[in-house]
């Protein structure tokens, strides 16, 4: 357990010398000697500068000493406003927790890689060795994708990759932060470990690294961990947003609408069956009982569906699964699961025209 340590972790996260702001720092399940059958959160909210940062570290430190909660988190993105948080020197009961909406912008991409085990407990050396596994992976393909090196955090039961970043809080960008969670967890979550799905909104809380995570009893084989900054690179830089935006198009989704049968039309590119019948797209995926709704890309039309035709046992109604039509009338198939890669149109096409019967 460190002061350094807490210190340097809100000085990655949080130090800013050309904005000020605030975060927020929380610790949820707090002992209540008046009623122990009802803990409480403690929360507080400083600065970003020198004096806000020593006091946050300070407070922190102590709380962790006392060892009476399981965690203690940090606001990874800036409060927006300075006036409706009440700043103080410690953190203890205060009502109104920062909400998406108070949030300026977003400061960081949170990939939070998590080991499959019991709810409420630590993770054993093996479940952790797993997150961390999967974690490198996601980091690789990142990389490999044009993003810089993240800072890499070690949660206590599982591993962070945490990249700099300066979108908007807006409702597409956390369209399409849900989108890239679920796209890295596809191609690369296992049953022992998974890519977090839920860290995308704006006011996210992470583990302060300097802290011990102490979920369940303290055992050999489920050990309480302290949590660390593992990696930070000499420069820190961000991901660039169309680099983001190029991975993530697919990702925006206007408001699902009714798809009723287009009247024919002399303009209108068809395909051809397996069976040399004509059809177009939203008819066969109708024959085929597929609900689906579509949304445009540039020249692109994108047929999201319901259902994956190649594998049913994905969740329906969240299969990341789509057929696109270009103006020329060519047909691609794409789903992120990882048992669909190697499918193209063909063979979709196929599962379809088997389905239509």
């Amino acid at each position: 357990m460190s002061f350094k340590e807490i210190y340097r972790a809100l000085r990655v996260l949080h130090e800013d010398p050309d904005e000020d702001f605030l975060f927020e720092i929380r610790a949820p399940k707090h002992p209540n000697d008046k009623n122990p059958d009802r803990p409480f959160t403690k929360r507080g909210w400083f600065k970003n500068d020198v004096d806000g940062l020593l006091r946050a570290a300070d407070t922190i430190w102590q709380l962790n000493r006392a060892e009476v909660v399981p965690g203690i988190y940090n606001m990874l993105n800036a409060v927006a406003d300075l006036d409706r948080f009440t700043v103080r020197d410690e953190i203890g009961w205060q009502s109104g927790a920062t909400q998406d909406e108070d949030i300026r912008y977003r400061r960081w991409l949170l990939v939070d890689v998590d080991p499959g085990r019991p709810t409420g407990l630590s993770a054993t050396d093996g479940e952790k060795a797993a997150a961390f596994e999967v974690l490198e992976k996601v980091c690789a393909e990142l990389r490999s994708q044009g993003f810089p090196d993240p800072v890499v955090g070690d949660s206590g039961n599982g591993g962070h990759l945490l990249y700099s970043i300066r979108f908007p809080n807006t409702e597409e960008v956390a369209q399409r932060l849900q989108f890239f969670l679920k796209m890295l967890d596809h191609g690369f979550g296992t049953k022992a470990a998974n890519v977090d799905l839920v860290v995308w909104n704006a006011a996210r809380i992470s583990k302060v690294y300097g802290t011990f995570s102490r979920k369940g009893e303290d055992t050999e084989e489920r050990p309480h961990r302290m949590s660390k900054l593992l990696e930070i690179p000499e420069h820190i830089e961000q991901v660039d947003p169309s680099l983001f935006a190029s991975l993530t198009d697919l990702a925006f989704r206007p408001k699902p609408r009714p798809v009723s049968r287009p009247s024919r039309s002399p303009s209108r590119r068809t395909s051809r069956s397996a069976s040399g019948r004509s059809f177009d797209v939203t008819d066969l995926l109708n024959r085929a009982g597929i609900g689906f709704w579509t949304a445009q890309n540039g020249s692109l039309t994108l047929y999201h569906l319901d259902e994956c035709p190649i594998d049913s046992s994905h969740e329906k109604g969240r299969t990341d699964t789509t057929v696109f039509e270009d103006s020329s009338g060519a047909l691609g198939f794409k789903c992120l699961h990882n048992r669909c890669q190697g499918h193209d149109w063909r063979s979709c096409r196929q599962r379809l025209e088997a389905m239509a019967g």
